[in-house]
């Protein structure tokens, strides 16, 4: 590989398995970027999970459209407050955007060890093939307070984060940098 080759991002195995975790009908593929993988559906991207260029207290980031991955603001609701559970779950550390361009409105997190990824991954998956919007999203252990979205202009110091909700992208594109 040459100098000016970039190297595969590392753990492709996260790649697949949110590939598998995003069980929709009809045709998905996967793509790779510069430190990820996205996964469409059709012309929608669906996910990218990045495992290079994130924070060093992360091995995984997941940015996640919340308006595809849900049927309808009830569910979108229940979804957000899952999503902000599993991110309290791993540490509820900030999760870097990793995109630029046009706006678009998607949940990021992040994950401190690749065993906790696909934790995460496979409870996706299991909450996706639930016939039923409403039995989807139920939070174990209690319903957490309700997700806290913040604009990506108000991001805290990373260094001193450790008690933010989800983050919600409203100035960036599905195009990573």
């Amino acid at each position: 590989m040459s100098a000016d080759q970039a190297s595969p991002p590392p753990h492709p195995e996260l790649g697949v398995a949110l590939f598998d975790a995003l069980a929709f009908p009809g045709p998905r593929s996967t793509q790779p970027l510069k430190h990820s993988w996205r996964v469409l559906r059709g012309a929608d991207q669906l996910a990218a999970v990045y495992t290079s260029n994130v924070p060093n207290y992360h091995v995984a980031e997941f940015a996640l459209n919340q308006h595809l991955l849900a049927h309808g603001d009830a569910e979108r609701d229940a979804l957000l407050t899952w999503l902000n559970q599993q991110k309290a779950n791993a540490g509820g550390r900030y999760a870097k955007p990793h995109q630029l361009g046009k706006a678009v409105d998607w949940c990021r997190l992040g994950f401190p060890t690749l065993p906790s990824a696909l934790t995460f991954l496979n409870e996706l998956r299991s909450n996706l093939l639930l016939r039923q919007p409403s039995a989807r999203w139920i939070p174990s252990g209690g319903a957490p307070a309700a997700p806290s979205l913040m604009d990506d202009s108000m991001a805290p110091d990373p260094a001193l984060d450790s008690d933010h909700g989800i983050a919600t992208v409203r100035n960036r594109t599905n195009e990573e940098y």
